[in-house]
């Protein structure tokens, strides 16, 4: 199984999950991006679509996890929700 990846948040550390995941993951793959200014072009950078907000990213049937990158005052609430 191919687990989808959902990124929130496209910073530097968005930039640096995306390749990441993209390069150097055996079993999982970019499936969306939402968070932050630069996010449509993180995401046509690694051929993924973006989502308009974090709900419709945790909604998406192909995102089985998701990685934070966005900032650590947001974490709980993003965490919580993703459970």
């Amino acid at each position: 199984m191919t687990v989808g990846i959902g990124l929130a948040g496209s910073g530097y550390m968005g930039r640096s999950y995306a390749e990441c995941i993209t390069r150097y993951t055996t079993g999982g793959r970019l499936a969306a991006i939402w968070g932050g200014t630069r996010a449509a072009a993180l995401a046509a950078d690694y051929g993924a679509p973006t989502e308009p907000s974090y709900d419709a990213l945790l909604a998406r049937p192909d995102v089985h996890a998701v990685l934070l990158a966005t900032p650590h005052s947001t974490h709980v609430g993003q965490a919580v929700a993703a459970a």
